[in-house]
């Protein structure tokens, strides 16, 4: 089986690392023969033996040929599979073509497609979830201001063509915009970290040290950790290991790197700049997320591979697909709700009013006085709102209160159950390997052999984006952050 993987670059980052686990995996198998194509030269150390070519209108839109047309990048895609395999490959294996990185790869997707190439696009990400400025390039350029010509490019339905999902919640938003067949749910691999045996524990001697292993940005909610540092007994202290490298998200992370010094709390943020990472996931007590929203939910998984248990916040929609596998989270809480007297409210519904009323206008969309009132009763109901929708403004508004007069609202869990993360341990490993990721991909491919050229329609974006901007999954840091 001749599969050529297609994605705009292979620097380090979530999507490569699967692209390179999967190449290297498949490449055991002497029935595969495989091409990446990428748009700009990959790191020289790759460590693997599959070909890979650039073409270079495959990468990011800043930085691609403004004078090639996707027609002719088709071509070229062609044409160099062609040329590696001596025939056109079975499958196109395309990842995040819908992100709208690059406006050619939709149209080039719907080419192949009209000519009847088995495609399987793999959708890690979606424009429609917090990327207005990138879905605004798409809606422009290829829908000419029309959700459903925009559709038809990004998400067509056949039965050659093939869609992998990382969540079963995103497979039923995709079925709710109107995706019908070859709908398949992938999760990530995950793989497990091995410690060096030098490794002392003595950052923290006699303290309890609650690790979120995370790069601060805005969305993985900061001010719900300094919330916890707040709620602290006297042995324990709190870190996060990195900071964002976006240099529009570091003055958000240094408001609260100040407000954590002015206010004397056990907390050290980007404490690996200093320790090595393993060895602060060593000697973490528990690992800790207050996440508002992820992709796969990698953070779920991970700590029980290192030994740790993990606390903070639960996301239902992804951790769903792991409690499926009887893996437990008892741990996590699905909201931390607060009372709406330690805020000002006027504050709130203004806040809710103009972002939401702004963001709406980003994605083009009409948006109707009652979804804003609807949005706030969704938010406050039993005179109560949880922490987690607030932007950090309100957040420490909340905090300054709670600081103030010492309160102790919510208890960190006391005792951790060690036969749990054995346990959580070995279904992880069952069901997230890399092996067992491959056996699914391979039977996967198996249902492409039967090649049919015929389009049936599209699935509508413009219900896509309902999906993911309902009240339940919006909140004013997610908003701000786009």
């Amino acid at each position: 089986m001749r599969i050529v993987f297609i994605h705009y670059h292979l620097q380090p980052g979530g999507v490569t690392k699967v692209i390179l686990n999967t190449v290297k995996a498949l490449e055991q198998s002497p029935s595969f023969k495989l091409l990446i194509l990428c748009g700009e030269a990959p790191p020289s150390s790759l460590e693997i033996n599959t070909p890979v070519k650039v073409i270079k209108g495959l990468a990011y839109e800043g930085k691609r040929p403004q004078n090639i047309s996707a027609q002719e990048l088709k071509k070229e895609i062609l044409k160099v599979s062609k040329s590696v395999f001596g025939t056109f490959p079975d499958i196109f294996h395309v990842h995040n073509h819908n992100l709208g990185k690059n406006l050619l790869l939709p149209q080039v997707v719907y080419g192949l497609a009209q000519e009847g190439f088995p495609l399987f696009l793999h959708i890690h990400d979606f424009a429609e979830d917090g990327r207005p400025g990138n879905y605004q390039l798409l809606l422009k350029h290829l829908g000419e201001n029309n959700f459903e010509n925009l559709s038809t490019y990004l998400y067509p339905q056949g039965p050659h063509l093939h869609y992998l999902f990382l969540t079963s919640r995103d497979i039923k938003f995709f079925q709710y915009a109107g995706g019908s067949s070859n709908l398949h749910h992938l999760p990530n691999p995950i793989q497990n970290t091995f410690f060096s045996a030098k490794l002392e524990k003595n950052i923290f001697p006699r303290q309890r040290l609650w690790l979120y292993p995370t790069r601060g940005i805005r969305r993985k909610n900061i001010g719900e950790l300094i919330f916890w540092s707040t709620q602290a007994r006297a042995n324990d202290v709190f870190a996060t290991t990195l900071g964002p490298q976006n240099p529009l998200q570091r003055p958000y992370f240094k408001l609260w790197k100040n407000f954590a010094q002015t206010h004397n709390l056990p907390l050290h943020l980007e404490l690996a700049n200093t320790y090595p990472y393993e060895q602060l996931l060593k000697e973490a007590h528990f690992c800790l997320t207050t996440s508002i929203t992820e992709g796969f939910g990698l953070v779920f998984l991970e700590p029980w591979l290192n030994n740790k248990a993990l606390f903070g916040r639960d996301l239902p929609e992804i951790t769903r697909d792991f409690k499926e596998k009887e893996i437990k989270l008892p741990y996590l809480y699905p909201s931390l709700k607060i009372s709406l007297n330690k805020l000002n409210q006027n504050l709130l519904h203004q806040k809710i009013h103009t972002k939401i009323k702004s963001l709406f206008a980003l994605y083009s969309l009409p948006l109707k006085q009652d979804f804003i009132d609807k949005t706030i009763s969704n938010w406050t109901q039993n005179k109560q709102i949880d922490f987690g929708k607030l932007d950090e403004e309100l957040q420490m508004q909340v905090l300054e209160k709670i600081i103030k007069h010492k309160e102790k609202i919510f208890n960190l869990p006391e005792n951790i159950d060690y036969h749990l993360i054995e346990e959580n341990k070995k279904k992880i490993e069952k069901n997230f390997s890399l092996s067992n990721y491959i056996f699914k991909l391979k039977n996967i491919y198996l249902e492409a052999t039967n090649k049919q050229s015929k389009l049936e329609g599209f699935a509508d974006s413009k219900r896509l984006l309902e999906c993911f901007l309902s009240p339940e999954n919006l909140s004013l840091l997610k908003i701000d952050e786009v």
